[in-house]
């Protein structure tokens, strides 16, 4: 067999990474020294509950493949181990899995392209060949067969043939018989010498003594023509030699050169496979064990089935849900594998209660997942199966309201209120039926609620859109409600971010191209004849009449997410006062769609955008830096949502693909020094850095000998800073013991401590 491969390099992009079984990967950490923009400890959060493919490894263990990365279960204690990207894997979209028990290796195909190969003790080796290829199109990976030291790697471009010794991809199969070139290859089975290959256009053989796999006349290829019910073959299995292949509705037998249909599923098969002298397949709702043994599972129990695996070495069929995970299934016993995650990795609004608990809303169902918390590490999913109250709507927004409550906003659903207890939550949704709230034009009862914000006097604001009613409701603390109308048209009331400025003057970001809506009802809820309004557009210098987020930072300034750029209104309570606000773009944002801005502890903007997160200093004007995927454990760079705790500088990234965690410098300073540094002593070669802790507000911070010369200074505005051992002309400091001297400028005291600095 000559090595040859159109697509794939000759030699294969190999990456080696260990990772401990306790701990996660240690990333380099972002850091910009003169900003002390700093991140690191990643961690990513994602959905294992979606599995696409499951093996057994030689110690009995369970190895799960799904759209959130890896999980490996054991039976015997219950125990799961997560990888995902911080911690092995390099992408999280896995679609295959295969094992190697004699050798003891995992092997992994994931949606683009990547290719992970595991050890039982969890060391990570990476193939990027087919993830890399700018000569295909489609990279996504759908089996893996091993065969001794060679893996058939099957996937939408066709199939390439790995020497795993060498880690050289020697083939590439991009046309089977007279199949299209770079066919979808579904599934690979090896009979002996023959590759059989089920694809999207039928099914094909091929003998491996053939002097090429990837000349067409080496393929005999099966069709309509030869008794396939259909084309498109979603797997194929062998029993003692025989080939079955399914298609949607059916399943044929090979025999005599054609295949004939042996069964019918009127439900659609999306999974075969077989163990034994057993066929085993499934429709969305059934497991069928040949000859027609049906095992029905409740969809509103269970969920739709996506899939099963046969585990021979454990005598047990595993049958994959698509939202809730798994059901092990030996003989007559049963046991359900659900791993504690989201149940989708949908993260596209975020908020942080009081106590830094981090909800989400999804978009999703309310029957799969309405909105999730992660609470304590655990997640809790809330859906109108465990929460009846919630309904059918859907729930899009979250926000945390003034007694620290959580509201969140339905598209149909009015909105829900959920109150934290010792041990549960209380769930409370307020719509038509206990509130003056009226819904669309053609259904009152159907509540479209926007973004929620609470004033200084604590009461909670909605907006109610397409409502001819009403544009906003208002909520006292006292749980009185009051609704206001607007001078716009019911059809354009299609507003969904706001915020509240200073002045109590409500800001609502139209979703369509309004403009930029303003209200303030003059601190009067009752009164609605000094009620005041109106609209901001690209005439006042807004980049877009669509926005997208709302947030004022800690100067009282308005920030303008938007389609096409980022705006600042540095005078937002001026409208108030019938003049003109003063608005600003920010340059370097120009172009880019914002999806939402965030303001952190020490007043920089985090922006973020469908081209990962830009953070800028205190008014915009610089870039301070840019996140993204590339380099950082970022889930996606098509960052939807993000929020962040002041106080212990922990910042949530979320994605459509995931939820993306790290650590900051971006810390509330304490109202007195405090001043702490750990590692003590600080050895710089060992330790990187050393932390400086419990700053007061503006601090001026002199690292000292005790001589009083002047080694390093640093300002910042938060509750701690980093020294990396270096003196402020780029030497190293010498061991010793140093002063850290600190003054507040703007609280007018000051602190001082010291540490040791140790050289080796």
């Amino acid at each position: 067999m000559r090595i040859l491969s159109l697509f794939l390099r000759a030699k294969s992009s190999f990456i080696v990474k260990t990772v401990l079984l306790c701990g996660f990967l240690i990333f380099l950490p972002l850091f910009t020294a003169h900003s002390q923009i700093r991140l690191d400890n990643w961690q990513t959060y994602s959905s294992l509950k979606d599995i696409r493919g499951a093996v057994a490894d030689s110690r009995g263990r369970i190895w799960a493949a799904t759209s959130g990365g890896l999980f490996v279960y054991t039976p015997e204690t219950g125990d799961f181990q997560e990888f995902r990207n911080t911690n092995g894997l390099l992408t999280l979209d896995i679609n295959a899995i295969q094992a190697d028990t004699i050798n003891k290796k995992i092997y992994l195909g994931a949606v683009d392209g990547t290719i992970d190969i595991v050890d039982e003790d969890f060391q990570f080796a990476h193939i990027l060949d087919i993830a890399q290829s700018t000569a295909i199109t489609r990279h996504q990976i759908n089996d893996i067969l091993i065969r001794d030291s060679i893996a058939y790697i099957a996937g939408d471009f066709g199939i390439a043939v790995l020497n795993l010794k060498q880690k050289v991809f020697i083939e590439t199969i991009e046309r089977i018989g007279t199949f299209q070139p770079g066919i979808s290859v579904r599934k690979l089975i090896l009979i002996n010498d023959t590759l059989w290959a089920g694809t999207e256009e039928g099914v094909g053989r091929a003998s491996l003594n053939a002097k090429t796999l990837r000349s067409p006349e080496s393929w005999e290829v099966f069709k309509k023509e030869q008794g396939l019910p259909d084309n498109p073959v979603v797997s194929i299995a062998q029993i003692g030699g025989v080939i079955y292949a399914a298609n949607s509705g059916a399943i044929s037998r090979f025999e005599n050169g054609m295949f004939v249909k042996e069964s019918v599923a009127p439900e659609g098969i999306n999974s075969l496979s077989a163990m034994d002298s057993t066929l085993y397949y499934t429709d969305q709702f059934n497991l069928f064990k040949s000859p027609d043994v049906r095992i029905s599972f409740k969809e509103e129990t269970f969920g739709t089935i996506s899939g099963q695996a046969v585990l021979p070495s454990l005598g047990s069929v595993i049958v994959f849900f698509k939202t809730i995970g798994a059901a092990l299934i030996k003989g007559s016993d049963t046991t359900y594998i659900t791993p504690n995650t989201p149940t989708i990795n949908e993260f596209l609004q975020l908020a942080l209660d009081r106590d830094g608990n981090l909800w989400n809303v999804s978009n999703a169902k309310p029957e799969i997942e309405a909105f999730s918390v992660l609470k304590d590490g655990t997640w809790e999913i809330f859906n109108n199966r465990n929460y009846p109250v919630l309904g059918t709507q859907t729930f899009y927004r979250v926000s945390i309201g003034p007694d620290g409550s959580v509201w969140v906003s339905g598209y149909g659903s009015g909105l829900g209120q959920v109150k934290i207890l010792p041990d549960s939550y209380e769930v409370t949704k307020y719509d038509t039926t206990n509130t003056p709230v009226r819904g669309i034009s053609i259904n009152s009862g159907y509540v479209v609620m926007g973004q929620t914000a609470t004033d200084n006097s604590g009461t909670l604001w909605a907006v109610n859109r397409f409502s001819p009613t009403s544009q906003l409701v208002a909520r006292t603390s006292q749980g009185k409600f009051y609704t206001y109308q607007s001078s716009i048209p019911a059809t354009d009331r299609n507003f969904l971010a706001m915020a509240i400025d200073g002045s109590g003057t409500k800001w609502l970001g139209s979703a369509e191209g309004r403009g930029l809506y303003w209200f303030n009802e003059n601190g009067t809820l009752e009164n609605t004849s000094d009620d005041r309004e109106g609209i901001l557009t690209t005439l006042n210098s807004l980049p877009d009449n669509t926005q997208s987020s709302l947030v004022i930072d800690r100067n009282g300034a308005l920030w303008i997410g938007t389609p096409t750029g980022l705006a600042v209104m540095f005078n937002p309570s001026a409208v108030r006062d019938n003049a003109t606000p003063s608005i600003r773009r920010i340059i370097p944002l120009i172009g880019q769609s914002v999806n939402d801005v965030v303001v952190d502890a020490l007043n920089n903007k985090w922006v973020a955008t469908r081209n990962g997160v830009y953070v800028l200093n205190e008014d915009g004007t610089e870039v301070l830096t840019i996140i993204k995927a590339d380099s950082l454990p970022l889930a996606d760079n098509d960052v939807q949502s993000i929020a962040i705790n002041n106080s212990t500088g922990k910042i949530y990234f979320g994605t459509k693909k995931g939820l993306s965690t790290a650590s900051t410098l971006s810390i509330m300073p304490l109202s007195d020094y405090a001043i702490e540094t750990f590692p003590q002593p600080f050895y710089p070669v060992r330790d990187g850095e050393l932390t400086i802790s419990g700053l007061a507000p503006d601090s001026h911070v002199r690292i000292l000998t005790p001589g009083g010369e002047l080694i390093r200074a640093f300002d910042t505005k938060g509750e701690r800073i980093v020294w990396d051992g270096f003196t402020s002309t780029g030497t190293e400091a010498p061991s010793g013991v140093y002063i850290i001297s600190a003054i507040s400028r703007s609280a007018g005291i000051s602190s001082a401590g010291k540490l040791t600095l140790v050289r080796k």
